[in-house]
């Protein structure tokens, strides 16, 4: 449930019905993150429960905590900070070469890296796509 304060908020489920046999589940209260004092899931798709609302909200926990990256599978989103942050080190190059793509937090890096890699290896083509609004930083 949208709230203007925080994004998000938590509501009630006064009639709630199970799964197995369609009678009311007792009183419960369903919140729309689990990700509270978290900074979130580097992976979309390790996201319980999978909503829209859990979608944004794990979005901002990370943005909150500078974590402008985020994976859904091999996808990486990017959000644009409008300020430097400390990611873009020639030490930041080199921890993620050739390391598995999701053995460390996600970046731009690791997807680099693995497109190359497979480039190389594999001999198999590559295709990054970079989309977004016009001044958003995709440069």
């Amino acid at each position: 449930m949208a709230s203007r304060k925080s994004g998000f908020r938590t509501r009630e489920c006064n009639s709630c019905r199970d799964t197995e046999g369609g009678t009311p589940a007792a009183k419960m209260e369903v919140k729309t993150s689990l990700l509270d004092n978290m900074i979130g899931v580097g992976d979309m798709v390790l996201l319980e429960p999978l909503s829209e609302d859990s979608f944004l909200e794990n979005l901002k926990n990370r943005f909150d905590h500078n974590e402008i990256y985020t994976y859904i599978g091999s996808v990486v989103i990017s959000m644009n900070p409008y300020r430097s942050l400390p990611i873009y080190t020639p030490d930041k190059v080199e921890e993620y070469r050739n390391r598995n793509f999701y053995e460390l937090s996600p970046h731009i890096y690791a997807l680099a890296d693995e497109a190359y890699r497979s480039l190389r290896d594999q001999d198999k083509d590559q295709c990054i796509l970079i989309t977004g609004e016009s001044g958003a930083g995709k440069t």
